[in-house]
């Protein structure tokens, strides 16, 4: 899905306005075409853009479009976008368990393939998000997980975009409770010729 990929690089460089619209080419293509996975993948391109933009409500409809088009791989990123909305929204038990739900997920993925380094670090955004929820605690476990991430890849787009998530979530973070783990993300110690490969979907 050649407009999904121009979606994210758009949305990597904070080009929100061109990333949506590379996105909704998408979707329209992915419809024409009925392909479950394409249908699902352009819609959960479209909603992180709709969030890191500001715009929550349409980053929801997007999650909800991308849920209806139900696809394995993408559920738990989904359950990990709407935590985060429905944190930035200040509906923190929502938040909780759509969390829980991207951990459980994230975790079925990494069974079938340790090596995924998108479960691993939907897996740790979604730990910081219980962080700062419910257990903040998993903080430390969070940063674990991102340097488990980051041993596998530590690629430019890849960190770009974890970090632009990680920062959504941080924006709700009154007390602290994720200093030290944004480090663990970014992994700046770590060389960026590894695992240069896009995104798995």
């Amino acid at each position: 899905m050649h407009g999904a990929n121009l979606g994210e690089v758009h949305s990597d460089l904070g080009s929100w306005d061109q990333g949506a619209r590379y996105s909704r080419q998408a979707i329209d293509i992915a419809d024409a075409i009925g392909s479950a996975q394409a249908q699902s993948w352009a819609r959960a391109t479209l909603a992180p853009i709709q969030l890191l933009a500001g715009d929550l409500a349409a980053a929801r409809q997007a999650i909800s479009a991308a849920r209806d088009h139900d696809y394995p791989a993408h559920r738990a990123s989904l359950s990990l976008l709407s935590g985060i909305t429905w944190l930035r929204q200040d509906q923190p038990a929502a938040a909780a368990k759509e969390f829980q739900a991207s951990i459980t997920q994230a975790g079925q993925q990494l069974e079938q393939a340790s090596g995924d380094y998108a479960a691993l670090d939907t897996k740790a955004l979604a730990l910081c998000g219980l962080a700062l929820t419910t257990e903040p605690g998993k903080a430390a476990e969070a940063a674990t997980v991102f340097r488990a991430a980051r041993a596998i890849t530590s690629a430019d787009g890849i960190v770009r975009h974890t970090l632009a998530l990680f920062d959504a979530l941080a924006a709700a973070d009154r007390g602290g409770i994720l200093t030290g783990t944004r480090q663990a993300a970014a992994a700046a110690d770590l060389s960026n010729d590894r695992g240069t490969g896009p995104r798995s979907h």
